[in-house]
């Protein structure tokens, strides 16, 4: 009996062996279902998270591409742009538009030559211009010309690239070398500074070396902006830009400017000194000279006899109405000296703007409103597009395998669909616009002519002096005096166009009220004169008088030389 029990109780322990083996088994298969079922889940979400990026992202890539070569473009060219533009920063601002140009193209033709790569044609604005920077700042007031962009983009980097050598040196991005490169980069080839400077440093960005190029030509003492400005325009961009920063407005000959100015320092706010003449206030030569000192963990500057801390955030402007000052080298150092002067293109711009609002409020105040809205667009854009790139770079291992910054990308890129489809619309609608502003633009452009005609006035006396104000309120008041006209030539589509009989009326009345106004000012003897270069400055400037003609209006045939006929029987 025993026996039997022992083998049956051996055959149940190898059944429950056997069962035990198979339990095993199955729990194994039902985890290895379970984590297969889990691999088909993860795989079906990360499916759909590449479907979403597809979807969202598909469409960038021929633009990210399109970028990614004209990035790598400009970086090869970053050498010699970035030299030419310190060079325009640190010393033609206060030059005109032509001299600029031709300083600039014999700078960049010359760094060609010593091997420098540089862009073949040079532009400030494409180098160092912020496309939503520059927006705002024809939203606030600076006119839409390629001189007065660069002068915006001279005086944002003045205020920002100019730092002294001790700080340059103390820059933890700086390398080891703190000797300035410039000889180097101007003296040897670009291959001998590339293999000496560029390749000690590898890991450097795009924007380090840029900044670090410019800080090699203009490192010096910051430089405040000092604005020629007789027209203005300078001014009251300044204040514009200043107003949501609390900017202070005063004048050398204010009794209590030196409080104020100390407040700003203090307060971090900005300042702006108007109708400078050709000297400074001692008093303030230690704020154009930046004389600061560490005082603890804080900065501080001595203004007088008051010590008080310094805020980075504090920025000092100066303009000056003068037309044609002259700073002693004394004061032209201590400041970037910036010509303001209006040109014809951003005159012209200013007075297509108030004849259109003045004959056409709704398509002026449409117009301002999508240029606001585009700026804010862009902008907008930006910071997206950003937001797009940093979650890109920073995900860890496989981005299918982060849900959040799927998440964030498909939101991001939908929110930038939506302000691409908005800026879109608005630049169609801004271009039927401009194509019905256009009918204005003879106006603007014979009214823009008259202007420096009468600014040529001082030449013949100083007392002739018209001031910009005077004249644009002159021309609105023309405008509201003129005779109206309901002539419209209807086209299919939603412009209305003018006949050329309101441009016509529009341009006489004008001229006739300039003429009477500007005449009562002048001596008698000087007013044949002044109708004389109306009437050539228009003839002119429209093609039907060569400048040939009139040089030889004004000085005559040149006389033949002695003997030129002699030999073949004439006497000279």
């Amino acid at each position: 009996m025993m026996e039997k029990l022992n083998a049956k109780r051996a055959d149940l322990k190898k059944v429950v062996d056997e069962l035990e083996a198979l339990n095993q088994k199955l729990n194994s298969l039902r985890q290895e279902q379970d984590n297969l079922t889990a691999e088909v889940d993860l795989c079906q979400k990360k499916l759909e998270r590449a479907e979403t990026l597809i979807t969202s992202l598909g469409g960038e890539k021929t633009r990210w591409t399109q970028n990614a070569i004209d990035l790598a473009a400009d970086y090869v060219n970053l050498t010699g742009d970035v030299i030419v533009a310190s060079g325009l920063i640190a010393y033609l601002g206060a030059f005109t538009p032509d001299f600029r140009e031709g300083a600039v193209s014999s700078w960049a033709s010359e760094s060609l030559e010593r091997q420098i790569p540089g862009s073949e044609k040079f532009s400030l604005e494409r180098c160092l211009g912020e496309p939503v920077k520059v927006r705002a700042w024809v939203v606030a007031g600076l006119p839409n010309d390629s001189f007065s962009i660069e002068n915006g983009i001279i005086m944002d980097k003045a205020l920002f690239w100019s730092i002294t050598f001790e700080e340059f040196a103390s820059l933890e991005w700086v390398p080891s070398f703190r000797n300035p490169m410039v000889s180097m980069m101007v003296n040897t080839s670009w291959k001998h500074f590339y293999e000496t400077v560029v390749m000690t440093v590898p890991d450097w960005s795009y924007v380090k070396w840029k900044k670090w190029f410019a800080c090699c030509w203009t490192a010096t003492v910051p430089r405040w902006p000092l604005c020629i400005d007789p027209q203005g325009q300078a001014n009251r961009w300044i204040k514009k830009m200043g107003q949501p920063l609390q900017i202070v407005v005063a004048k050398f000959t204010d009794s209590d400017y030196l409080k104020r100015l100390e407040g700003c320092i203090q307060f971090g706010n900005p300042m702006l000194i108007e109708n400078m003449l050709e000297d400074t206030d001692p008093a303030v030569e230690p704020v154009l000279l930046r004389q600061t000192f560490k005082k603890g963990n804080a900065l501080m500057i001595k203004l007088g006899e008051t010590t008080m801390e310094w805020q980075k955030d504090f920025k000092f402007y100066l303009t000056t109405k003068l037309r044609n000052p002259h700073y002693l080298p004394e004061v032209a150092v201590k400041v970037t000296l910036l010509n303001f002067m209006i040109t014809q293109v951003g005159l012209q711009d200013q007075l297509l703007n108030i004849v259109v609002e003045k004959e056409r409020p709704d398509l002026a105040e449409e117009k301002a409103r999508l240029v606001v809205e585009g700026a804010e667009n862009k902008e907008q854009l930006e910071i997206t597009e950003n937001k797009i790139l940093d979650v890109l770079s920073s995900s860890q291992g496989n981005i299918l395998e982060d849900e959040k910054a799927v998440q964030i990308l498909s939101a991001s890129k939908q929110l930038s669909n939506e302000i691409a489809e908005k800026q879109q619309t608005a630049e169609t609608t801004e271009k039927q616009i401009d194509e019905a502003r256009l009918q204005y633009v003879p106006v603007a452009f014979q009214t823009a002519i008259l202007f420096f005609c009468i600014a040529d006035l001082a030449n013949i006396d100083p007392m002739y002096q018209y001031s910009l104000p005077f004249f644009i309120g002159l021309f609105k008041a023309a405008i509201a005096k003129s005779e109206k006209t309901d002539d419209i030539v209807r086209s299919p589509g939603k412009i209305r166009y003018l006949s050329v009989k309101r441009i016509v009326i529009l341009n006489d009345f004008f001229m006739e009220m300039l003429y009477k106004n500007i005449c009562r000012s002048l001596f008698e003897k000087h007013k044949l004169l002044f109708s004389f270069l109306l009437t050539m400055r228009l003839r002119i400037t429209t093609g039907k008088v060569s400048m040939s003609d009139y040089r030889f209006l004004l000085t005559g045939g040149t006389a033949m030389e002695e003997g030129l006929g002699k030999g073949i029987g004439f006497r000279v």
